[in-house]
């Protein structure tokens, strides 16, 4: 939902997160105190304020911890946005991270974050820029991954409406080939990888020959440096999860 708020909640849901946006003035944040709880790993707290789920978009940077927590197992994944559930007795499965940065990507380009002053950790040290590669160029990427894992996942965001967008590899994914989402925004595509051999690189390839222009709104408010942008991708992070996972996609 609009700014990470939940609207129409069940009467039986109770949430933390409140808009706080114009005249609020709060004297005590249950979002904040949950927020510390997350990031410090206070099972105790949660089973105290009967807290059992927990929700992420992945534009934010909470799914970092919860992803490589033993106490919260993702129930539901819905193109990047997760519905947790807390483990108390620290069974769940743990992903292991890797950022992306633009020598990983041949014909990647470094562009800003604009949301890099929201993002109050860095465990991947994405740093204050991300890989962007302009729609029309192909390129390929190496990738760096742990051993025994299952399933790679790619977080990417789209810049701009591009016409089609495909991943590919000669070894190291069961399907060579996959078409990812391409509407505006971020996205996590997931793929199975194959046990037999192993997997360095992958293709980035365009159903369009060159990228369009159109104008960035985050440029207009002065959160981006580009204003009359170009369509493409950025490139955020991986995620690599093992046997045995609990995910519904």
């Amino acid at each position: 939902m609009h700014w990470g708020y939940v609207w129409d909640a069940p009467e039986t849901v109770a949430t933390t997160s409140i808009p706080t946006l114009g005249l609020v003035h709060l004297t005590h944040s249950e979002q904040e105190a949950a927020t510390r709880a997350l990031y410090g790993d206070n099972v105790s707290y949660f089973l105290e304020h009967d807290m059992h789920h927990a929700l992420t978009s992945p534009l934010g940077t909470a799914q970092w911890t919860l992803a490589t927590s033993p106490h919260w197992e993702a129930l539901v994944i819905v193109d990047g946005a997760t519905l947790w559930s807390l483990r108390p007795s620290g069974d769940a499965n743990v992903s292991v991270l890797t950022g992306l940065d633009e020598t990983d990507c041949e014909a990647c380009t470094a562009r800003l974050d604009p949301w890099m002053n929201h993002k109050f950790r860095d465990p991947m040290n994405l740093g204050t820029d991300r890989p962007f590669l302009e729609e029309g160029v192909p390129s390929s990427v190496r990738i760096s991954g742990p051993v025994h894992a299952t399933e790679m996942c790619l977080v990417y965001e789209i810049i701009g409406q591009v016409e089609g967008l495909f991943l590919q590899t000669t070894s190291g994914l069961e399907r060579p080939f996959h078409g990812l989402r391409t509407e505006a925004g971020y996205h996590q595509s997931c793929f199975a990888l194959d046990a037999n051999a192993t997997l360095d690189t992958v293709s980035l390839t365009w159903n369009a020959d060159r990228s369009s222009r159109w104008v960035n709104p985050l440029g207009l408010s002065g959160r981006d440096d580009v204003l009359w942008d170009r369509t493409g991708v950025k490139l955020q992070w991986l995620e690599w999860r093992f046997q045995g996972g609990n995910l519904l996609e």
